[in-house]
Order: structure tokens, then sequence, then C-alpha cells
């Protein structure tokens, strides 16, 4: 049946777009230090979405549409019923006609028969109304797909942020216990030490932030499938990035993505719309046959009957108008959202291209240098030809730029995401690792 090979098709979609989100991260490994306890209880993005798949609302809805659709098209193919006729005629009345001695009893059956193929024009339209709500609700799963590793990405985000906040208060501890000794023998000013404990109180404070934001996106994330979190870490790296297919390939596949398939079923709908109500404004026949009791004579007859309304002009002809523009109207969108979705496309395209070469860049450039410099600052900073000032500067532009990584490698994926979820097949050809310094 239709809705069978509709099922299937739907079901490849959704295994293509579960590829992509959850291949990434099948080899990751956590970015949280705590992450690697015994005690841990870490949640991958491929169970995430398993779990979204089991018991997100929108998705369970599915076997109800499904039964939903199937009794419309029961529905269509059911055609008038016959009508069954009793009558008594001449009876009740004056002279011989009095009491039922003259009555006249007629017995009928008669059958409206559908002309201009009413009953497939139904079927055909109820079909691609079928056509329309699968399409609809495979954009409504790719979307509630997207959402759920969408939230996994800003928990893993976030959990990055952590560890990165870690490390940070572990550098900026170690520098204040050496140069509290430092004061102590009056190498440096108190006001230095007080300047580096203010640096560390901000980054405790930034750090309890960001475990309290982490415990309210694990919930978020976590909603997604109605339930509390039962997990401690997200595993994955925002490090493993994917190379992708180029822009070209994809363009060509504009027909088979999630959204002009929407429209192209819409337009369908429209033309079978059309279809349906010429049949509906063509004339039906009905037609009967039945028997005559004369009570007089003790006789009886057969009756034949046919009848058709005169149609003078089409009844049904402002319907058709109407549904011929709204067939036109389709036609048109179909144009549009072609055009759209090659534009959005594009602007996808070229934000991912510019993030790619930014991460790029402060992973094997701008970074480095920050390093270096930071190992060259602590070294004059021992010399004494750095004041701390120059040396807070020097670990600042350090963590600066790992946090920027950290969010655009964030960025790379977000847009990834939303390629995927616009193209509704995998954009991944291999793997490549951009590591975290």
């Amino acid at each position: 049946m239709r809705i069978s090979r509709m099922r299937n098709t739907k079901h490849r979609n959704v295994r293509r777009f579960v590829f992509f989100t959850a291949v990434v991260w099948m080899c990751g490994v956590s970015l949280s230090s705590h992450a690697n306890t015994a005690e841990t209880k870490t949640l991958s993005l491929a169970e995430a979405i398993d779990r979204t798949l089991k018991q997100h609302p929108d998705i369970q809805a599915y076997p109800y549409y499904l039964r939903q659709a199937e009794g419309r098209a029961v529905q269509a193919e059911v055609g008038p019923s016959p009508f069954l006729d009793v009558s008594m005629e001449n009876v009740f009345g004056s002279g011989s006609y009095s009491g039922t001695d003259g009555a006249e009893y007629n017995l009928g059956l008669s059958q409206v028969i559908e002309m201009g193929g009413k009953r497939k024009q139904r079927l055909a339209f109820a079909n691609a109304s079928n056509e329309v709500t699968q399409a609809e609700y495979e954009l409504t799963r790719l979307d509630v797909l997207a959402e759920t590793s969408k939230r996994f990405y800003q928990t893993l985000h976030t959990q990055a942020l952590i560890s990165w906040a870690e490390n940070k208060q572990r550098v900026e501890s170690q520098a204040l216990k050496a140069i509290k000794r430092r004061a102590q023998s009056g190498a440096v000013m108190q006001a230095d030490v007080s300047n580096l404990k203010l640096h560390l109180a901000r980054t405790t404070q930034q750090l309890a932030n960001l475990k309290n934001l982490w415990q309210l996106q694990k919930l978020w994330l976590s909603a997604m499938w109605l339930d509390e979190s039962d997990f401690n870490a997200v595993s994955g790296s925002l490090a493993q990035l994917p190379s992708t297919q180029s822009y070209e390939a994809l363009v060509t596949q504009i027909a088979s993505f999630p959204d002009y398939i929407v429209h192209f079923s819409q337009q369908r709908l429209a033309d079978q719309q059309v279809a349906l109500s010429k049949a509906n404004g063509r004339a039906n026949l009905e037609l009967g046959i039945g028997v005559r009791q004369f009570s007089e004579s003790g006789d009886s007859a057969f009756m034949l009957s046919a009848s058709m309304p005169l149609q003078f002009s089409n009844p049904n002809r402002g319907r058709i108008a109407e549904t011929l523009a709204n067939a036109e109207l389709s036609s048109k969108k179909l144009d549009w959202n072609k055009q759209a979705l090659r534009l959005s496309l594009k602007q996808l395209w070229i934000k991912l291209e510019a993030t790619n070469a930014l991460v790029a860049d402060i992973s094997d450039s701008t970074l480095p240098l920050a390093k270096s410099f930071q190992r060259q600052a602590e070294k004059a900073y021992q010399k004494g030809q750095f004041s701390v000032l120059q040396l807070l500067d020097a670990n600042d532009q350090v963590f600066s730029l790992e946090r920027e990584l950290i969010d655009q490698q964030l960025s790379v994926l977000n847009l990834l995401l939303e390629i995927e979820r616009v193209t509704g097949t995998p954009i991944i050809q291999k793997k490549s690792k951009i590591q975290n310094s």
C-alpha cells in the first residue's frame, strides 16, 4: 500500500538523520574532568536520540496519525447506499377509494450511481492528503531530533566550559601561591596579590555559575523524553568535527529535502482537489426497480425508474475555480520554496566555512602564539622583567582564546545540525579531529 511505502521512506530519512547526529560522538571522549570516575553515568548523543524516539510526545503520536490516515482511505472508498422504498397509494380516500380496497402497494429498490469517477477521485485525494500528513510528520520528527541534538551539544558545551574554568581556577590558584611567597619576601607588592585574588574569585564565581547552568541544561535535555535527568555527564568531544560533502553536491539534492517534499505533497494534494471538485460537478444517476400490487384486480407489475438532475451549468463551478486558484498558488509556493531552500543552504554554508576557518585559525595559529607568549611572560616575570599585571594579561589571552575555541566549535556543530535538518540527509564524509589545546 502507498501508506506502507511512505512509512518506509520516513524511516530511511530518520535513520539518515540519526546517523549524522550520532556518528560524530560514537568515539568521542568527554571533556569533563569528572566524567572518568566509576560512579559517573554518562549519556551519549545516540542514547539521547534513542530515548527521544521512544518517548517524545510528537513521535509517540505517530501511530494515531497512521490510523487516522488509514481511516480516511477506507472512508474514501465508501459509496452511496441503496434505498429501499415501501409505499401505499389510493388509501383512506372517499368513494371507491375508502379504506384499502383500491390500494396500490409499491416495493422499490434504488441505487445512486456516482458519475465522473467520484469514488476514484475521493480515494486519490485521501492518499494525497495522507502523503501531506506523512511529509509534515517526517519534518516534525526531524525537528524533534534536531532539537534533542542541539540541547545535547549545548550541554556538552557547558561541560567543556566547566573543564576550562576548572583548569583556569587551578592555574590561578598555583600562581597565587607563588606570588604570595614572593610577596612575603618583598619581591612583589601586596596589591599584586590582591589583584590575583580578585581574578581567582571571579573565576570561582564563573565556575559556580557554569555548574548551575549545566544542571539546568541536563533537565532541559531530558525534557525531550519527558523524564528527570538520570545522568551526570554527557559523552563526546566538541573537538570531534566532521568533514562534509560539498555545497555543490548538496544543492543538487533539493528535491529530496524534507521541507521541499512537504510543499511538493501539498501541490499534489491541490491538484487532486481540483480533480475531485470537477468530479463532484458531474450529476449522479439514480436507477430503481420495484413491484406494484393492485388490490382491486389482484394484479401486479414491475416498475423501472431512472433519474438525473438537469444541470444547465456546473453546480460546482465556484468550488472548481477556488481549487484551481489554490493549485496555481501551490505550484508557485513550490518554486518559491525551492529557491528559498537554495538560498538558506548557501547562507548556512557560508557561515559554516567562515566558522570552520576561524576554528582552524585559533587552533593552529592564534592559540599556539598565545601559549608561546604565556611561557615567555612566565620566564620574564621570574626574572622581574614583567609585572603581575602583564603575566595575568598573558594568561587571560590564552584562556580567552580557549573559551572562544570552545564557543566556535559549538557553532560549527550547530551549523552542521541545521544543514542536516534542512537537507534531511547525512553530510558527513569522514571524521577529522581538531584538538583542543
